[in-house]
């Protein structure tokens, strides 16, 4: 559960009330948003932010001319994976690469209109 705010008056939104911030904005309105994710970063529960971020998504691809049901997008969106491969080196400390796995081309179709990248997160290494 969290709390945001709009910038400007958001006077078409009415969602957007003055209330409690904890950052101490009085001057903006707030949404309280609140989600439930799974050990993937994946929505599976929400209130309020789900329904206009997927609205959102839905416009971006379609002015792409991709047309799927949010059931499929999640489909989609779920077959990429982040792994860690570790590896052990001779001086006895461990190596570990974090990546995410390769785009399916369905899903970089999606990554590709969204403009955004197909390997979020990048490559991270560290040693223990």
């Amino acid at each position: 559960m969290t709390n945001t705010y709009f910038e400007g008056e958001m006077t078409g939104n009415d969602k957007a009330r003055r209330g409690h911030s904890k950052e101490k904005r009085s001057d903006c309105p707030l949404v309280t948003l609140g989600l439930v994710l799974d050990d993937s970063g994946f929505v599976q529960r929400s209130r309020m932010l789900a329904y206009q971020a997927v609205q959102v998504l839905h416009q971006k691809l379609a002015a792409k001319q991709i047309r799927s049901q949010w059931r499929i997008l999640r489909e989609t969106l779920s077959t990429q994976q982040r792994v860690i491969v570790t590896f052990q080196q001779r001086d006895g400390r461990t190596l570990n690469v974090r990546k995410a796995t390769i785009a399916e081309p369905k899903l970089k179709q999606i990554h590709d209109a969204l403009g955004i990248t197909a390997i979020p997160g990048g490559i991270q290494k560290y040693v223990n």
